[in-house]
C-alpha cells in the first residue's frame, strides 16, 4: 500500500482515502442512532454500546481541536519566524507566477 521509502501513499489509496474516513466517521452516529431505537435489546447492553459511541465521538473532537490548534500555533510560529512565503505576481497572459 505504501509507495516507495518516503511512507506517501499510492495514489489509488490516495483517491479511496477520503471517502473511506468519511463513510467510518458518519457510520459511528448513525450507530448510535440505531442503537436509539431498539427497544428489543437488554437496557444494559444499549446503554453500553451508547457510551462507545459517546467515547468515541468525544475522541474524534479531542483528536480534531488538538490538530487545529498545533496547526494553529506552527502557522503562527512561521508568521513570527519571518519565512519567506512565495509571493504570487499576476502576468498579462492571465496567468500567477510564483516569486521565491
Amino acid at each position: 500500500m505504501k509507495n516507495g521509502t518516503n511512507g506517501s501513499l499510492s495514489p489509488r489509496l490516495r483517491k479511496l482515502w477520503s471517502p473511506i474516513l468519511a463513510l467510518a466517521l458518519l457510520s459511528i452516529p448513525i450507530v448510535g442512532m440505531w442503537e436509539l431505537l431498539r427497544p428489543d435489546r437488554p437496557v444494559a447492553i444499549r446503554v453500553s454500546r451508547l457510551l462507545v459511541v459517546f467515547i468515541a465521538l468525544f475522541s474524534l473532537a479531542i483528536i480534531a481541536l488538538v490538530t487545529e490548534y498545533f496547526t494553529t500555533s506552527r502557522l503562527l510560529a512561521a508568521a513570527k519566524s519571518d519565512l519567506q512565503f512565495p509571493q504570487i505576481v499576476p502576468t498579462n497572459a492571465g496567468k500567477a507566477i510564483a516569486l521565491a
